[in-house]
């Protein structure tokens, strides 16, 4: 187990470090980075004994190299693309960006306004009991949140967060200084770690995080020198406040529940790096049960079938394998549809990327592009988890970003040189 995690974690620092020489550190290495941390980490709790051999599972080489090979494939396209070569920005008028930011802003902040209440309810739980209030969230009993078309909306509106910071930042491009309205469009993003926090997880401020780097990546070169002296104070500030929770749940949830100081380290060396070892002791079950994508591509359609459901948890249990750790999100597209057929999607998604969404100018970034490029990062930065756009409300925020994207591209649009 130790030497196939060793040399899957110096491929992909190889890869890596290719990607800093080739291009230096850019929005595409950053999501290469956080899968090679996440290799690295699995390393360190198979050295420290963090992570114990699965007795039931005899081999996991085969497990690592398909996990390899697949997120080769996924993420080709980010390995490939030089990020660093854009002299151009390409975007809709400004009252267009403005209109959009107007109404996406208004969105999320009702969603902030919904599950704010919630959030501090959950936070301010006897830190003794987190734990127990996060069992019973997973078990789907919310002791604050009830199915209604309100909670759908607010959930939508929170996963279009990603998009808020994209306009953010192009925002500040457009106005070349920091106005008011920026602010409250930054602010508005928070709506995807307070949702999050609303049910006790700590994902939502790892998420945003990670989104707020690539958009800051991705537009640094368009920003003058007094705007990224003002954010990088503004970040450290954000950074420091959701730390500070994100500090507490694991407390609450690790430390607290086990009295072990060791326990808690154990817990946040695991969040990064048990997805692949996971994956290839879920790799080497035989005979895993497909449901022939309906998980994978109907959820806005269907409704996951807990039967199905039941026969893969009850396959993992027969293995000693709980169904809700980190498995990344190649487990998820492997369970719905199976090796060969994983391997034909991911042909596709990078045909789809590379071909029907390829930068037509060389040089320019453009409004469409970046939209797709943003929801391709936030599928495969939150996938070094698990796959988080498995639902019908995650889909629905991607089609209503990729339907932005496509009508972006016919009307008129504005250049901005570098």
């Amino acid at each position: 187990m130790l030497v196939s995690a060793v040399l899957t974690f110096a491929f992909w620092w190889t890869v890596l470090l290719r990607m800093i020489k080739k291009k230096g550190f850019t929005s595409s290495t950053f999501l290469i980075s956080i899968y090679t941390l996440s290799f690295l980490c699995s390393v360190l709790l198979i050295i420290l004994e963090f992570q114990q051999k699965n007795p039931k599972i005899d081999n996991y080489s085969f497990g690592y190299l398909f996990l390899t090979v697949s997120l080769w494939l996924y993420l080709y396209p980010f390995i490939e693309i030089n990020d660093s070569n854009f002299e151009y920005l390409r975007i809709p008028s400004k009252k267009i960006i403005k209109c959009i930011s107007v109404i996406l802003s208004v969105c999320s902040l009702y969603s902030i306004v919904f599950y704010l209440p919630v959030a501090y309810k959950m936070i301010a739980v006897d830190i003794a009991d987190i734990a127990n209030v996060r069992s019973m969230v997973t078990t789907g009993n919310h002791p604050f949140i009830e199915p209604s078309i309100k909670n759908g909306l607010a959930k939508l509106f929170a996963f279009l967060y990603n998009l808020q910071l994209t306009l953010f930042f192009i925002n500040l491009i457009i106005d070349k200084k920091i106005r008011f309205f920026s602010w409250v469009i930054l602010f508005s993003s928070l709506s995807y770690p307070v949702f999050v926090l609303a049910f006790m997880g700590r994902d939502g401020i790892v998420f945003w995080i990670f989104s707020f780097i690539f958009s800051f990546l991705l537009f640094r070169k368009y920003l003058h020198s007094g705007i990224l002296k003002t954010l990088k104070k503004i970040t450290v500030v954000i950074f420091s406040f959701f730390l500070f929770f994100f500090l507490i749940i694991s407390v609450g949830r690790f430390l607290v529940a086990n009295e072990d100081a060791m326990q808690l380290f154990e817990s946040l060396l695991s969040y990064i790096g048990q997805g692949p070892i996971n994956f290839a002791e879920y790799y080497y079950i035989p005979n895993m049960i497909s449901d022939g994508g309906q998980s994978l591509f109907l959820p806005l359609v269907k409704d996951v079938d807990l039967n199905y459901k039941n026969q893969v948890d009850s396959l993992l249990y027969n293995y000693d394998i709980v169904p809700w750790i980190f498995k990344t999100f190649i487990s998820s597209i492997y369970t719905s549809i199976g090796s060969l057929f994983l391997l034909i999607f991911g042909l596709i998604l990078l045909f789809v990327y590379k071909y029907s969404f390829k930068e037509k100018k060389k040089g320019v970034l453009s409004f469409p592009f970046v939209l797709v490029y943003t929801v391709f990062f936030t599928v495969y930065s939150q996938g070094v988890f698990y796959l988080t756009y498995y639902h019908n409300i995650a889909h629905l925020s991607v089609l209503l970003i990729f339907l932005l994207a496509l009508f972006s591209s016919i009307g008129s649009s504005v250049t901005i040189k570098l």
